[in-house]
């Protein structure tokens, strides 16, 4: 006589098997500890590219808005004062100046204000027309800070902002 066997399978248990509920558990949570590291240093780095991207962005407004009162000193000889030239660098300052006012924090942005009017009232050779170069060193200070460069000293600031 042929026996068949029973297509039941028995599992016989004796308890919880702790070791492997563990070894799942843990499992899993290193897997979400992953997960949400790749997240974070995702996150990172898309805040270091944004806060480079607007610290080369300020650098090129600060440059330009230098440049274009180094424009304005250029054209602020006794023959030129009230030229088309003149009016038309200050003009191109006065843009810049308002491209400067979107980015800049509040009080760097009336301090380059302050320096564009007192850069109108310069006059090269004549020290008392204006405090223009006073304003300007301090503006350059400024930007410097904000964008995160150190202090120049006072003989480095005179040296490089000397406008005569």
């Amino acid at each position: 006589m042929i026996t068949t066997a029973s297509p039941m399978v028995q599992v016989v248990t004796t308890g919880t098997d702790w070791a492997a509920l563990a070894a799942a558990i843990s499992g899993g949570l290193v897997g979400l500890a992953g997960v949400g590291a790749t997240i974070w240093v995702a996150l990172k780095n898309i805040r270091t590219q944004e806060s480079s991207a607007t610290l080369a962005e300020k650098r090129r407004v600060y440059a330009r808005y230098l440049d274009t009162m180094a424009e304005v000193i250029a054209t602020s000889t006794a023959d030129k004062l009230n030229s088309a030239e003149r009016n038309e660098k200050l003009g191109a300052a006065l843009n810049a100046v308002s491209v400067l006012l979107l980015i800049a924090p509040n009080e760097l942005g009336l301090l380059a204000e302050g320096t564009l009017v007192s850069l109108q009232n310069y006059r090269p050779g004549q020290p008392t027309s204006s405090d223009f170069p006073r304003a300007r060193q301090r503006l350059i200070q400024a930007m410097r800070a904000d964008l995160g460069l150190p202090e120049l000293s006072s003989a480095q600031l005179a040296a490089s902002v000397s406008p005569d």
